[in-house]
């Protein structure tokens, strides 16, 4: 039985929920890693299956191993910083139940962080597809490879005004998913936990906080598989909750660059790339499409009570949204009239 140190140097985090089908290889990749001084914090999400007794199972057999039960479900981003809130590494590795990484990323991604003396990187992965025949999710992994390799090249480390530039190209996620990444603790103090007003893209969101910060260290080894099937989170989100994941998220970060002080760096990257008044619009924008699509019928009580409830929920963390919905509808009026008298290309160049 190998024994946990009281300081590890590593704490992999696995959130779990009803993901007994692919645990298992999952969690036996961790134990197959050559760097050895780590913890492993699993918290399951009140599974309904066996995701609980296996993490048990493999806590029983090796002490590294800690599971975790919660008694009632925090939801996925709930539970991510669960998991944080419990680990105790110096550095932070979140690994998924359906994922799993190669013997040595471990190593890797901890020597490349502490030789460049730095807080945050990532490796590139592979795509593990269960529907063969998924032909257009395959073609968006390919051509998402291609925009990291675009991205990165053979760089080693973005300093944090680089990497505010690759994210205003308009790429919410340049880094890719959670198992890719590692960061060091430090990284929770000066930047705080994961946004838990985010159902999808919470992960690209909180990149963007500590990379346009601090930078990122960039590994192009393929240490890590990130596993694609009908039965995620994702899938689940995108099919059930397509308002809250396509247009309530991106809005909620849009809010956050213009208004956070964490996102300065991105903000002016933003303002260089498309100027002050384009930026400041397309969020407005958002807002506006936002509002209108829970309340079509600004007079009437018309509308989708779910659609409604998510909007209400975001406006109730960040109520200013709801202000930009009002201009949006003002400004929208008056973008038609320049339309009418011919003015639109003379205000694009502001």
């Amino acid at each position: 039985m190998t024994q946990l140190s009281d300081n590890p140097l590593i704490s992999i985090c696995v959130p779990t929920y009803n993901g007994a089908e692919y645990l298992i290889e999952c969690l036996e990749s961790i134990q197959a890693q050559t760097l050895n001084d780590l913890e492993v914090i699993i918290v399951d999400d009140d599974s309904a299956d066996r995701s609980f007794e296996i993490a048990m199972e493999f806590a029983r057999q090796d002490s590294r191993f800690k599971a975790y039960r919660n008694s009632k479900r925090l939801g996925l981003v709930g539970n991510w910083n669960r998991c944080l809130e419990i680990s105790r590494g110096t550095w932070i590795k979140l690994l998924f139940q359906d994922d799993k990484v190669e013997p040595n990323c471990l190593e890797r991604l901890v020597e490349s962080c502490e030789r460049l003396k730095r807080p945050f990187g990532f490796c590139h992965r592979h795509i593990l597809f269960d529907a063969a025949d998924d032909k257009a999710a395959q073609s968006f992994f390919d051509e998402y490879q291609r925009m990291i390799e675009r991205f990165y090249g053979d760089k080693e480390y973005l300093d944090a005004d680089a990497f505010a530039e690759i994210c205003a190209t308009g790429s919410y996620n340049p880094v890719g998913e959670p198992t890719v990444t590692i960061f060091h603790r430090s990284i929770i103090k000066q930047f705080g936990l994961f946004n838990p007003n985010l159902i999808q893209i919470c992960d690209a969101e909180f990149w963007m906080r500590v990379g346009t910060n601090v930078g990122i260290v960039h590994i192009p080894e393929k240490l890590a598989t990130f596993r694609v099937h009908g039965r995620s989170t994702t899938a689940h989100n995108l099919s059930k909750r397509r308002y809250r994941t396509k247009m309530l998220d991106c809005l909620v970060i849009n809010y956050l660059i213009l208004r956070d002080p964490l996102y300065r760096n991105m903000r002016q990257a933003l303002y260089h790339r498309l100027g002050h008044l384009t930026t400041w619009w397309q969020c407005i924008y958002e807002a506006h499409r936002a509002w209108k699509t829970a309340y079509p019928n600004f007079f009437g009580a018309s509308g989708d009570v779910e659609i409604q409830g998510e909007w209400k929920n975001v406006v109730q963390f960040y109520p200013e949204v709801r202000l930009f919905a009002f201009a949006g509808m003002f400004l929208s009026k008056i973008r038609q009239g320049v339309k009418i008298i011919g003015l639109e290309p003379y205000l694009r160049k502001l």
